[in-house]
């Protein structure tokens, strides 16, 4: 069969694939065509299936007509001389030899800037929704609130995606299928003007790899815990949950170096398993009661000068997020939050949860520097935003790798603090209402791609940024794509 890669195709405007996806003109999926079997055809049935990829319109096509490249009409059969030829075709998933590819066709840095690309071997049958663009968070160390924010492409023509108003590279690209699906391409260009084809290191899932990471999301919602997030039991709950972590048959740390060693962040071997399984209940315990007394000292101290002036000001002033804090070092990110105008919303797990996350995800000790600094920014919302400002509805909100969090709000016996911080205004959600729910008493439910989090404590303040206690480490969806390269 001819690869897509090879067979190109072209189809009407009123084409039903045409008027039916995004992007424009149905460019970018992929069609099986085959010739129609039978005398009255005019075909052998022997002749073999092509598959082709949609590359372009053709304005003089009639609406049920594919336009195919020369090679593959004849492949089919087809005469030069009669030009036309009976087929079927049905659209099919496409299957690139390769990832994702950027082709830049124009790129000019005068005027604020001017992008034009289109993207290339892109996986998959719902075709691209959307396409995105950012500069890599702390470019120089520091956080540039604007740059960061992702700005949408506009889908003029065809496959092709086009901008104005540019921050200056690296650039990061983010694509959305038509199912919803996300992909990251991190520093996908990294010189201003450059055209032609740049190569990414990721592409779409596969229709059972996305299977799989729904279906971890529903079982995440469906956890106890998330029940449990509306009585105060839930409490005791993430505790046990951290010392079944804690008891894990595998060692804390793995003899190779890691950026947690590195911190000194290792729990010293215990004597048992249920010693060890204590330990871990007895610092959950300290750090709930611990953070509780914060919160009351925030609430106690609203419309007061700030006295923390960045969010590492009030990490080093608490015990419960130590290893947080060396963590943020260890992966060079302390430019998130030099600034104190600079507001951001933290999601803050504590050090009980640091040490269950290492017992229960192996990526946390073998993924390195660059899926430590993923795991961090997971945590990252731009815009201070207070646990009022989340509904009772689940909803999805950017965070600084380029993914998202799942996040609601839920009744709960921890929260008392509505106060409001003196931060700049958080960025609206694209999909969900951030009015305030109202009313004293609640946690947060936390739903990364890879795990779920509720919150100990909310509305720690610094100047401009607001903390949440979280009893659980967020893992991105980059830990899916990594432990298939791993794998490979």
């Amino acid at each position: 069969m001819t690869s897509a890669w090879t067979a190109l195709a072209a189809i009407s405007p009123n084409h039903s694939l045409a008027v039916q996806t995004s992007p424009l003109g149905g460019c970018g999926r992929c069609v099986e065509v085959q010739p129609l079997c039978g005398a009255d055809a005019g075909s052998d049935c022997a002749v073999p299936k092509v598959v082709a990829l949609i590359a372009s319109t053709c304005a003089s096509c009639g609406p049920t007509d594919i336009s195919l490249s020369q090679d593959a009409f004849q492949q089919l059969g087809g005469s030069l001389s009669a030009g036309r030829l009976p087929i079927t075709y049905r659209a099919v998933p496409c299957a690139p030899p390769s990832n994702l590819s950027v082709g830049v066709l124009d790129y000019r840095t005068s005027g604020g800037g001017y992008l034009r690309l289109v993207p290339l071997y892109v996986a998959g049958s719902d075709g691209v929704a959307s396409v995105e663009l950012r500069q890599t968070p702390l470019v120089g160390g520091r956080l540039d609130m604007v740059a960061s924010a992702w700005r949408k492409l506009h889908n003029m023509y065809g496959a092709t995606w086009e901008l104005s108003g540019l921050p200056a590279p690296p650039l990061d690209l983010r694509l959305t299928d038509g199912k919803g699906r996300l992909v990251l391409a991190r520093q996908a260009i990294t010189v201003a003007g450059k055209l032609g084809v740049l190569q990414t290191a990721v592409q779409f899932l596969s229709s059972s790899e996305a299977a799989g990471i729904a279906a971890a999301e529903q079982a995440a919602l469906a956890l106890p815990e998330m029940a449990a997030l509306a009585e105060q039991a839930g409490l005791a709950q993430a505790g046990d949950r951290t010392a079944a972590a804690a008891t894990a048959d595998s060692p804390v740390l793995s003899p190779a170096p890691s950026p947690l060693e590195a911190t000194g962040t290792a729990p010293a071997p215990a004597a048992g398993d249920a010693q060890l399984a204590a330990g871990v209940n007895a610092e959950a315990a300290a750090e709930v009661a611990e953070l509780q007394a914060l919160q009351e000292e925030t609430a106690a101290a609203a419309g007061s000068s700030c006295e923390n002036a960045t969010v590492l000001d009030l990490l080093a002033g608490e015990r419960s997020f130590s290893i947080l804090l060396d963590l943020i070092r260890t992966a060079g990110l302390e430019g998130a939050f030099i600034d104190p105008s600079t507001a951001l919303t933290n999601f803050a797990p504590t050090n009980s949860a640091w040490r269950a996350a290492v017992q229960h995800d192996p990526l946390l000790r073998l993924g390195g520097e660059a899926l430590l600094r993923t795991v961090l920014l997971q945590h990252m919302l731009l815009g201070a935003r207070q646990a009022a400002d989340f509904s009772a509805q689940m909803g999805r909100y950017d965070t600084l790798a380029g993914g998202f969090l799942s996040i609601k709000s839920a009744p709960g016996a921890t929260t008392s603090n509505d106060t409001s911080a003196t931060a700049a205004p958080a960025p609206a959600s694209d999909s969900a209402d951030s009015s305030s729910s109202g009313g004293g008493g609640q946690r947060l439910l936390v739903v990364s791609q890879a795990s779920v989090a509720g919150t100990l404590a909310t509305n720690l303040r610094a100047c401009s940024s607001v903390v949440h206690a979280v009893d659980t480490v967020l893992m991105p969806s980059d830990s899916a794509s990594w432990r298939r390269r791993r794998r490979s």
